[in-house]
């Protein structure tokens, strides 16, 4: 059909041309050279009555127009069926590879190796007992399933601890992250003269969204407030708390719960991350039961602090709960 039509208005047109070629050479050859040209001898020689190109240019330049138009929409429907097959191609190619990261994913967390008794920090003069139901998986095991991945522990992450009927593979999976911080003794005073609203200004901030990131990309949970308060205890030196979050465009809630217990040179935090919100007081209970079977060497308690001898982290309790301890630290750091 675009042969055709291209045969059929070139014919045409060059016969059109060639009955101007007749009257004015100059206006054939640049018609020939320039068909949209073709237009302006079409409108010289229009009320000729003998042998008027007129029809033979109009038909000529109607008809490669047409080709013209055909090829165009060819070469476009042609890309679109190029893309769409990309796009196709690209998604099962996707969807292949986000299948294969699951199984590969679900194949290390099987292969998790899992202990009881009781679980030494290493040089912290610490340790946690492991509480009945629940199991432990250490450090070095976390690293050997997920070095390169986005489950890789964390520089101060001592393990997990994973409840015995919880299956680590399944959609609604938990387990709570422990945390060393050995950054000296960390005050809890200052928490009593700080109200909730403040500390919940400052989890907002610091938990701002990327602008730049699209609705596709992964966004920091903002704080919506606090499903449960936080809660000092001066007589066992441990503290909890609930905050509820939310993706930015999202009305799901989900809580993030934290116990800590803190001891003369540091501190151990217990974290459950993206629990489910009818699930607050299982996430609750479950920092707090391994928050209670923390133990400390002779002499290395919280209520054992010395003024004189002990180093004092550059952070509160407050800034641990609130998450500015990280730029507290920094600064510390960079400091001469």
């Amino acid at each position: 059909m675009l042969l055709l039509l291209l045969a059929c208005g070139l014919g045409l047109y060059l016969y059109g041309i060639a009955l101007v070629w007749r009257r004015d050479r100059l206006t054939a050859v640049f018609a020939l050279l320039l068909p949209p040209l073709g237009l302006f001898a079409l409108a010289k020689y229009w009320g000729e009555r003998a042998n008027n190109p007129r029809w033979y240019l109009l038909g000529g330049l109607v008809l490669l127009a047409l080709a013209g138009g055909l090829f165009g929409w060819h070469v476009l429907a042609t890309q679109q069926r190029e893309e769409a097959d990309w796009l196709r191609s690209h998604d099962a190619d996707e969807a292949r590879r986000v299948a294969s990261a699951r199984a590969r994913r679900a194949r290390a967390l099987t292969s998790l190796v899992r202990s009881q008794g009781k679980v030494e920090i290493a040089g912290a003069a610490t340790g946690i007992t492991v509480p009945q139901h629940f199991r432990f998986i250490d450090r070095s095991e976390l690293e050997r399933a997920f070095a390169g991945t986005s489950d890789a522990p964390a520089a101060d992450t001592i393990g997990w601890f994973v409840h015995e009927r919880v299956d680590l593979t399944a959609a609604n999976a938990w387990y709570v992250r422990v945390t060393w911080r050995g950054d000296g003794y960390v005050a809890a005073r200052g928490l009593a003269s700080v109200d909730t609203a403040t500390l919940l200004a400052a989890m907002r901030r610091l938990r701002q969204p990327d602008p730049t990131a699209t609705q596709e990309q992964e966004q920091t949970p903002q704080a919506h407030g606090f499903a449960d308060l936080p809660t000092f205890d001066p007589q066992t030196a441990r503290a909890t708390w609930v905050v509820a979050l939310a993706r930015p465009r999202s009305e799901d809630q989900v809580l993030e719960c934290q116990a800590v217990q803190l001891g003369r040179k540091g501190l151990v935090l217990f974290t459950i991350e993206n629990m489910a919100a009818a699930r607050a007081e299982l996430c609750l209970r479950s920092v707090r039961l391994l928050a209670a079977n923390v133990y400390f060497g002779v002499g290395q308690s919280h209520a054992e602090h010395s003024r004189m001898l002990d180093r004092n982290a550059p952070y509160g309790l407050a800034e641990l709960i609130t998450g500015e301890y990280v730029d507290k630290l920094r600064q510390a750091q960079a400091r001469p």
